[in-house]
């Protein structure tokens, strides 16, 4: 049995969690409203999640001083990392942020 639940939404309701099964054939069996314990999984077993990745890109680039935060942007996006996940691991990580005459710099 598995479950499809309702993770995030801005702007509906939150739906019901609903169980299934996929049988022979990959037939898919609906068997209605879900009302147990769900524990979701962000990441596989074993693997780097990209919140940490860009965390430790951004502990690399900034270990010897501050960075313009594009050249951060940049090095995350080349590893697949979007501009909010490298927000949300910059705010994990407390970097601090400066304008200077050529842009925006971090430092940790």
């Amino acid at each position: 049995m598995r479950v499809v639940t309702h993770v995030k939404s801005s702007l509906a309701q939150e739906g019901e969690p609903l169980a299934f099964t996929i049988g022979k054939n990959s037939i898919v069996e609906f068997l209605g409203r879900f009302d147990g314990e769900i524990s979701l999984l962000n990441e596989l077993p074993g693997e780097e999640g990209k919140c940490d990745s860009a965390a430790a890109i951004m502990v690399e680039m900034l270990a010897d001083g501050p960075r313009r935060c594009t050249e951060i942007y940049a090095a995350c996006l080349a590893a697949g990392i979007g501009e909010r996940t490298v927000d949300t691991a910059k705010k994990e990580l407390g970097v601090k942020s400066k304008r200077m005459s050529d842009g925006w710099h971090w430092r940790i």
